[in-house]
């Protein structure tokens, strides 16, 4: 078993699909009900609250928006933190690497779901005086 995607689902399946689509550099594939993205072996789809309710009718009542994560592992993160901000992107945590050795960065995208940029940076932590080696396979680009 192997985890194959993502669905966001939105009123505005066009700009919600544009803010990715612009985001990652890719084409987008769809019309204004379902938009798709395929990034390497994992996919991201997008698809209007309306549709949803023809598939699952109610499934949708009383959710309000979703908060997700989507997790981008990346490995030269500084320099896409230095691209993000130059563009109009909502920065909601600032680029830091934390103790157990994941460097990263949030963005928020136009629903309020938020994309993490992350790099595994390899490096020793201490948790209760005992060192430790951040896993090497943990946020991997490879």
């Amino acid at each position: 078993m192997r985890l194959a995607g993502i669905c966001l689902v939105t009123e505005d399946v066009v700009q919600l699909g544009n803010f990715y689509s612009e985001l990652f550099k890719i084409e987008k594939c769809g019309d204004s009900q379902h938009t798709y993205f395929q990034l390497e072996n994992f996919h991201i789809s997008i698809c209007s609250t309306s549709v949803e309710e023809t598939i699952a009718p109610g499934y949708l009542a009383d959710r309000g928006r979703s908060r997700n994560i989507i997790e981008v592992a990346i490995e030269d993160i500084d320099s896409k933190y230095n691209e993000i901000t130059k563009k109009n992107y909502k920065i909601v945590k600032e680029i830091k690497t934390e103790v157990w050795g994941i460097r990263s960065f949030w963005i928020e995208d136009i629903d309020g779901n938020i994309i993490n940029f992350c790099c595994n940076m390899n490096i020793w932590f201490k948790v209760d005086n005992k060192r430790f080696k951040s896993p090497n396979t943990l946020f991997t680009t490879s």
